[in-house]
């Protein structure tokens, strides 16, 4: 969607003129939708840090309300393998980084250019 759009289609949202459905690739590109406070999500993205930025575009600054946010899953689908390999990409991000906080660990991976060019910062800052 091109961006004047988008800024009419978000505004609209939040004066609660329409509903909105949206892929987790496009929830996670800096939309504030405080508006929402039930998130469903029918996909898993293979990066844990894109599922955390889609989730946090309900948990804004401005939002006044509980936020339920849920995955759907079908078992025996390639769910099981995708909510598997989110969940062990996360266990190791938090064994690597320790007591860094785990967030800003992933908005910084997502910056880097390439997976070897935010590792290989890891190692300089050792």
């Amino acid at each position: 969607t091109k961006g004047q759009q988008r800024a009419d289609i978000v505004r609209e949202f939040q004066a609660g003129k329409i509903p909105l459905l949206l892929a987790t690739t496009a929830a996670k590109e800096g939309l504030t939708l405080t508006r929402a406070n039930n998130a469903i999500f029918i996909e898993r993205f293979w990066t844990p840090a894109d599922e955390t930025q889609a989730e946090d575009r309900v948990w804004r600054i401005g939002q006044d309300k509980p936020v339920k946010i849920t995955y759907l899953h079908i078992p025996g689908t390639i769910d099981d393998y995708m909510r598997d390999l989110i969940e062990r990409k996360r266990d190791t991000i938090s064994q690597v980084l320790g007591d860094e906080d785990i967030e800003k660990a992933q908005e910084k991976a997502l910056e880097a250019a390439s997976p070897l060019e935010y590792f290989g910062s890891l190692r300089r800052k050792r």
